[in-house]
């Protein structure tokens, strides 16, 4: 299975980056993309949660990968410009509440993933996942 290998280690990049969280006005511009990233997790989270089918697991999975396709360039662009929040170490102080926040919506994504382990022989469920790995190595790449 090294795609869903592949599958979990670009979840696993994504979420590092995740826990950067939102921020004050110095870093407006990460908090709006954030924000973003925080609804498509929420309504990912509530898709899978619904789901109750693999066509719904692949509709969520689907959906979920569409939105991280138009958020991946700008976590990119806020990964370049702000360095410093990539490293939970050095997050800036203005960030860390909303640290927390995202590592919360987080583990509700990873629980909401385990769904998809139920309907893993389905070759549409399989498709998509490979889509989304593929779109969130993305994220990993520089």
């Amino acid at each position: 299975m090294n795609g869903l290998k592949g599958w979990i280690l670009a979840v696993a990049v994504l979420f590092i980056f995740s826990l950067a969280g939102c921020g004050s006005s110095q870093y407006s511009d990460v908090e709006a993309v954030m924000n973003a990233q925080a609804k498509a997790m929420e309504k990912y989270v509530g898709a899978m949660e619904a789901a109750d089918n693999a066509q719904d697991v692949v509709d969520a999975l689907n959906g979920f990968t569409s939105d991280m396709k138009d958020l991946i360039p700008k976590m990119k662009n806020m990964k370049s410009k702000y360095p410093e929040i990539t490293d939970v170490g050095k997050m800036p102080d203005e960030l860390k509440d909303a640290s927390e926040e995202m590592a919360n919506l987080s583990g509700k994504l990873q629980e909401a993933m385990m769904k998809i382990m139920q309907y893993m022989q389905d070759p549409g469920v399989q498709k998509a996942m490979e889509e989304q790995g593929r779109i969130m190595m993305e994220m990993a790449e520089e």
